[in-house]
């Protein structure tokens, strides 16, 4: 790999440090280093660009909320957006563009995940020195050093998540595998520490689902073996915790997290929050954030939050860019003889947007929506690269 701007994108090690630097929010100014990674992706491209439909939807509605975020917010906001339709762009046809394009979208992702895994790593050692009440649900910028929402390591979790699967399962990357199991144990001991119960529901459901997806998928010994795995896993697991090896089931009974379990279990007053909203969504049609002055909340999806932040333009848009979304996953899982990067989509794709549609994204994190656009980008050209292979077989 080299540095150079000019040469094949899939080994400009540039891009997958920006890419990184973006996703761990560097110095508190990840989106403007995104900024600088999509304009200098660019000079990398070495044809003419391409478009489709999804690009089309995403530029409509990073343009309404450049709009409404001058109008409201000032131009750091407006970056944020404008990178929406730019890292579309840039990563749409850099896989067109690519020679190895398997080897682009594996560094891609990877990149996305070290970005993020850096971060709650990083939340995590810098939060162990600073004393805070039990009780309190209270957690500290790295970056900043000042206060941020909870939210903020639910939408980290998500990416460790989502690629975990992958790396645990689908890897033959010995150091892979053990670089995600030690990113899923600290995302575990930050969730765990500020009471976040939605990032330990998610990897339930995710590693189940995609277990399932990529079970079927196997064939021969190839499932005996993944079963035969899945069951020393879970046996592991059970003689771990009822032999309190390491104190592991004392600290969870004793944590926050299960404090939190014990007393509303699993119930959220989210969907409260998010029919609040609705109730007074056509009250203000142009963003600006009145909805959740009035009602003093912050609706917990991105959907909603785009119509509060930035009108009912972004809100329309932002329900195509979700159809496209799953759109794609749909095209993914229906692949009959499926391989690791499609398992590798599909788990990024579930994790990502199932966390996004359950925490306020544009004021917790909105880097976590460049970077599922950046793999949307990815998905899109792989999968109509894939149908024009197959329509060339006569397939």
């Amino acid at each position: 790999m080299g540095i150079s701007i000019r040469g094949k994108i899939e080994n400009s090690i540039l891009l997958y440090a920006l890419i990184a630097l973006s996703c761990m929010n560097f110095l508190g100014r990840g989106s403007i280093v995104f900024l600088v990674c999509a304009l200098i992706g660019f000079f990398m491209i070495n044809s003419s660009l391409r478009v489709d439909r999804s690009f089309a939807v995403i530029a409509i509605t990073s343009l309404a909320m450049m709009v409404t975020a001058l109008m409201h917010y000032g131009i750091n906001e407006a970056i944020k957006v404008l990178n929406f339709m730019l890292l579309y762009l840039l990563f749409y046809n850099g896989f067109a563009c690519a020679t190895n394009k398997i080897k682009f979208i594996k560094r891609t992702i990877f990149s996305i995940f070290a970005g993020f895994a850096f971060f709650i790593v990083y939340t995590y050692v810098y939060n162990l020195n600073i004393d805070t009440p039990d009780w309190q649900r209270i957690i500290y910028s790295p970056w900043t050093g000042e206060e941020a929402a909870v939210t903020l390591v639910g939408l980290l979790s998500a990416v460790v998540i989502g690629y975990s699967f992958y790396a645990v399962f689908c890897q033959r990357k010995i150091w892979l595998k053990l670089l995600a199991i030690a990113s899923l144990i600290i995302m575990f001991l930050v969730n765990i520490d500020t009471a976040t119960r939605t990032p330990i529901i998610l990897s339930i459901i995710l590693f189940v689902v995609m277990y399932s997806i990529n079970l079927i998928s196997l064939k021969g010994h190839a499932s005996i073996k993944s079963v035969v795995a899945l069951m020393l896993l879970v046996c592991a697991i059970f003689v771990i915790y009822f032999t309190d090896a390491f104190g592991i089931r004392t600290m969870l009974l004793e944590s926050p997290l299960f404090e939190r379990f014990e007393e509303e279990g699993t119930e959220t007053s989210r969907w409260e929050i998010n029919k609040e909203h609705a109730e007074h969504m056509f009250e203000h049609l142009w963003g600006g954030g009145g909805v959740s002055e009035q009602t003093d909340t912050t609706p917990h999806n991105y959907i909603q939050e785009g119509h509060d932040r930035y009108g009912i333009i972004a809100f329309f848009g932002l329900i195509l860019m979700t159809y496209y979304f799953i759109k794609n996953i749909v095209s993914l899982i229906k692949i009959k003889d499926k391989k690791p990067i499609d398992i590798l989509f599909i788990s990024m794709y579930l994790s990502m947007l199932i966390q996004m549609l359950l925490e306020p994204v544009f004021s917790g994190y909105p880097i976590i929506i460049m970077a599922l656009i950046v793999i949307h980008a990815l998905a899109s050209g792989y999968l109509k690269n894939r149908q024009e292979a197959l329509e060339s077989e006569g397939l």
